[in-house]
């Protein structure tokens, strides 16, 4: 199963961002890629603190925990690790 390369939700069909030829994006999701381009323009760290409250609503972990795992799993995505 692929996952996004930007927030590492899985790539399931119904979730495929688009490219600008409005093709799938088999890389992307729709949360995180429109027609070509990222919704939001951030850094690593925004979209850690984007992703915190949804990571931890079903985990007994802190803020601080949430933070550290997710840095560990969007850091080697492709979005990121060019940064």
């Amino acid at each position: 199963m692929n996952i996004c390369q930007s927030c590492s939700i899985p790539l399931y069909e119904k979730y495929k961002g688009t490219n600008k030829d409005s093709s799938l994006s088999n890389e992307y999701c729709k949360y995180c890629y429109e027609n070509g381009e990222f919704k939001e323009d951030r850094t690593l760290e925004e979209e850690i603190e984007h992703l915190i409250p949804m990571y931890i609503d079903d985990r007994d972990i802190s803020k601080e925990e949430a933070r550290v795992e997710l840095k560990k799993i969007l850091s080697p995505l492709k979005r990121w690790s060019k940064n």
